[in-house]
């Protein structure tokens, strides 16, 4: 069985700087361990955030945590963007941000993934 350890282990044995772990898997629960890594990592900015948590507590508490480590060049990817079934995540961003300072594509193999990019 192939991990998502395994996979982002893959791409940086291929990739030009093989030396230096450009990753970082973190298990528990986000709205926890973000503080923990956030304190561990003071001059970090969050160049990507993948959001998989479907419902609006968590991903809205995340969010404000990282919200002062985001560039205008981050993006974060949402799994569950606009379920019917899930409408947490959209409620959270709603409330996390501008809408309109920010832009969404969707995933064209995923139609609940979207994309938010910063403008």
């Amino acid at each position: 069985e192939t991990t998502l350890a395994d996979i982002l282990a893959y791409h940086e044995s291929i990739s030009a700087f093989q030396n230096q772990r450009k990753f970082e898997l973190i298990k528990g629960d986000a709205t926890q361990t973000i503080d923990t890594w956030l304190d561990a990592n003071p001059g970090a900015t969050i160049a990507l955030g993948i959001f998989d948590m479907d419902v609006y507590a968590p991903t809205k508490a995340v969010l404000e945590k990282i919200k002062p480590r985001l560039t205008s060049r981050s993006v974060l990817v949402f799994d569950e963007f606009t379920h019917q079934k899930f409408p947490g995540e959209v409620q959270a961003v709603r409330e996390a941000f501008d809408m309109k300072s920010v832009e969404f594509t969707r995933s064209v193999h995923q139609s609940h993934v979207a994309i938010m990019r910063f403008r």
